[in-house]
């Protein structure tokens, strides 16, 4: 698939929560929705064959629905991810028909730690927007940011969805990666949130403290299953890049190992073929586009994921505790298991 084939539509940095693990841009604007149509048009135009609507809260722009009609009048699929806070019966009946799915998030079936990541009693609302998603034939996403905080009650979420009959189409587990938390410096206290998200990683045990590690050993359990609709997106996963596109018409380009989006063009005001050029230039270019930021990737991750790249000293090596070499061998296969898979279909 070419890298212009699949956008991702920041429509929104308005919202009407404010989540704990919230990583979205910080970006202060907003459009017309003469400016919104002229974007849905130009995709169209291009064709652009999927966009992922995103934000903030895009259920909160009044253009919404004049935007889904015109891609799914043209063929386009289209994803949108909200927090179906404002899903009433009535904008999902609206929604049938012009949408290709709608993905909600989950992050928890203990309501204190729902609350406390949410900041408010959000599995009422999940229940009763999913069923309703179900019931209206919409394909159902399920998102999933696992943290130090909820990452352990992740298999009750699976029984919990079994035994309420919400049967999503696909469910996506983020491993969460505060580097891309603007606001983690912002106060004392976000720092701490941020921090205590993350959880701890002691370099004595190879890192299998790590979030990194509970993320691989979790993802691990599900595999038993065998269940293609359930996705375990980790931080350091080799991820195809993607186009990022805000409502200024601003193009940017997104990979793995970026911790910022880095600007190509802007939709409204440069010819797209030159845009498509960047964009496939950056794409050959690969880590060599920011060997920078490809470097700080490789290397910031736990030794048990460094163990057979070499990208460690041997004081490190030599600090860690006879004990955790058992499980740092096990983690260790896991994640190079999972990047052969990638591999394949890079």
């Amino acid at each position: 698939m070419a890298i212009t084939d699949h956008v991702h539509w920041f429509f929104t940095p308005r919202c009407n929560l404010n989540c704990m693990y919230c990583f979205a841009p910080n970006f202060s604007f907003d459009a017309t929705t003469e400016k919104l149509r002229a974007l849905a048009k130009i995709l169209q135009d291009e064709g652009v064959k999927k966009v992922t609507l995103t934000g903030g809260e895009s259920t909160l722009v009044g253009g919404l629905v004049d935007v889904l009609k015109i891609l799914s009048q043209a063929g386009v699929y289209t994803s949108l991810h909200t927090n179906a806070t404002k899903l009433t019966p009535r904008k999902l009946d609206n929604l049938a028909g012009i949408v290709g799915d709608i993905a909600i998030p989950i992050d928890s079936t203990d309501r204190e730690i729902q609350k406390r990541l949410k900041k408010f009693d959000y599995l009422p609302v999940f229940e009763r927007v999913a069923l309703a998603i179900q019931e209206r034939g919409i394909n159902l996403g399920l998102h999933t940011v696992a943290t130090a905080l909820n990452i352990d009650g992740i298999p009750a979420m699976r029984d919990y969805l079994k035994k309420k009959g919400i049967k999503p189409d696909y469910w996506r587990i983020y491993m969460f990666n505060g580097d891309l938390v603007e606001d983690r410096f912002s106060n004392v206290k976000r720092f701490q949130e941020v921090k205590n998200l993350m959880g701890g990683c002691d370099y004595k045990v190879g890192g299998t403290d790590s979030l990194f590690a509970r993320f691989l050993l979790t993802e691990e359990l599900f595999s038993k299953d065998n269940d293609g609709s359930i996705q375990f997106v980790g931080v350091h996963d080799y991820k195809p890049p993607y186009i990022f596109l805000t409502n200024s018409g601003e193009v940017r380009i997104c990979d793995w190992f970026y911790t910022d989006r880095k600007p190509i063009g802007n939709l409204l005001t440069d010819d797209f073929n030159k845009i498509k050029e960047r964009l496939e230039t950056a794409v050959e270019q690969g880590p060599f586009f920011d060997e920078a930021a490809f470097a700080e990737a490789e290397t910031n991750r736990p030794l048990f994921a460094r163990l057979w790249d070499g990208f460690y000293p041997i004081e490190e090596v030599e600090e860690v505790r006879p004990d955790s070499w058992n499980q740092i061998e096990h983690l260790a296969g896991l994640y190079e298991s999972k990047r052969e898979r990638q591999s394949v279909l890079v």
